[in-house]
């Protein structure tokens, strides 16, 4: 996805909303006019030729993602916190939630954080 920018120099995409994109131009502002499949994602400026350029940003994508696997993953393994931080207590099918916590910290290995496989807790 791309849109044309005109060509009165944006160094930075500062803001995105309504169709719009406002970049700053040190001392100039304006308002450029851009599709809606851009709007609230993270946009790129490349200059080419005269005119400039705007593009998704799929590695601050990729990364927004990843931050939300992470955040997923420290919230399963905290609920899970009770099957190995108890001393007193038994924990039923305790090998079987080591192995489940073990696969919740190893998700972050996985190649493509938009297809995570989550593992299943014990039953």
């Amino acid at each position: 996805m791309e849109a044309v920018i005109d060509p009165s120099g944006p160094t930075c995409v500062s803001f995105v909303q309504e169709g719009s994109v406002l970049y700053n131009d040190f001392a100039t502002f304006d308002l450029v006019p851009v599709s809606n499949e851009l709007v609230g994602k993270p946009l790129k400026v490349t200059k080419v030729n005269d005119s400039y350029v705007l593009t998704v940003d799929d590695s601050a994508i990729t990364a927004d993602q990843w931050a939300s696997v992470r955040t997923q993953q420290r919230d399963l393994l905290y609920k899970s916190d009770w099957t190995c931080s108890v001393t007193d207590y038994e924990v039923p099918n305790k090998p079987d939630w080591i192995t489940y916590r073990q696969a919740l910290r190893d998700v972050t290995t996985q190649p493509d954080p938009f297809n995570i496989v989550w593992p299943a807790p014990p039953s």
